[in-house]
């Protein structure tokens, strides 16, 4: 009896060992697919021709599925936002394919310089690759184009940036936040055939341009209240003027202190580009 005791005991320890190495194991492997996908990331702080950019991220598990890019040609300035539904491990996967997507665009645009000034190509382009994985994830998706003075955009049905004029003495209101609401396409994903049309403006010398996912808005504090668009553009009202990064900065804080201790459970993406001439 007392040997029938120790043996289950000694089986339950091995069990218990076994589940620990396994759990372990599956830790280290997200904390690695977290690096590598941070890779995919170019630096948070960009100064280029037409914009100074700063960008916040932070994903809600080890792996998220927000991602944004950046690429400078001779032609122009090309900035992505993408949105994979959900999160987690097969959402950073298409972060994955998006961002090697944007590594072949370079080469493209060496040999058909008309993806450097089209957004809309680089939609189709991007959309194709998604479509090629066959894993059933669609994602949202806004692509610019800064070149020439003038900004070209399309959308796949992502939340509408925000373009605010400059205004010297800092008091922005509501009306002054214009979102980016032309050129609206389907998701990606959904179909190889989807066709993207495009959006042009001019901008002027210190005019702000505002990326962010929809998590930021959807993000609930304690009470269950969600940030949403009210106090977003609140936030970014009265910090317009400062530098792109203390934009960002202070929105970031003003949105932490929101949530006061909770976690958000969507991926968090928030881009100013402060634009120039």
């Amino acid at each position: 009896m007392l040997g029938d005791s120790f043996n289950f005991m000694a089986q339950e320890i091995e069990r218990y060992m076994e589940e620990m190495k396994e759990k372990a194991r599956l830790e280290n492997e997200l904390k690695t697919a977290q690096l590598v996908q941070k890779s995919f990331f170019p630096t948070d702080s960009i100064s280029g021709p037409s914009l100074a950019l700063k960008a916040y991220y932070k994903p809600a598990s080890e792996c998220g599925g927000d991602w944004w890019g950046y690429l400078k040609t001779a032609q122009s300035e090309i900035v992505i936002l993408l949105d994979v539904t959900g999160h987690g491990t097969a959402a950073a996967l298409v972060t994955a394919v998006t961002h090697n997507a944007l590594t072949a665009l370079e080469y493209l645009i060496e040999r058909d310089d008309k993806f450097a000034k089209s957004p809309e190509k680089i939609m189709e382009y991007l959309n194709k690759s998604l479509c090629s994985m066959d894993i059933n994830l669609n994602a949202t998706a806004f692509v610019l184009v800064i070149s020439d003075g003038q900004i070209t955009y399309t959308n796949a049905s992502h939340n509408p940036p925000y373009y605010i004029q400059f205004n010297e003495s800092g008091n922005y209101e509501k009306n002054n936040f214009q979102p980016l609401m032309e050129a609206q396409g389907v998701r990606l994903g959904e179909s190889t055939k989807s066709v993207y049309t495009s959006s042009s403006f001019t901008f002027n010398d210190k005019d702000n341009l505002i990326l962010y996912t929809d998590g930021i808005l959807e993000a609930e504090n304690m009470n269950n209240k969600a940030y949403g668009t009210r106090r977003f553009i609140k936030s970014l009202s009265e910090n317009l003027n400062l530098s792109a990064n203390e934009v960002i900065t202070k929105n970031i804080e003003t949105f932490n202190d929101f949530l006061d201790g909770a976690s958000p459970n969507d991926d968090i993406t928030l881009i100013n580009l402060k634009l120039k001439k």
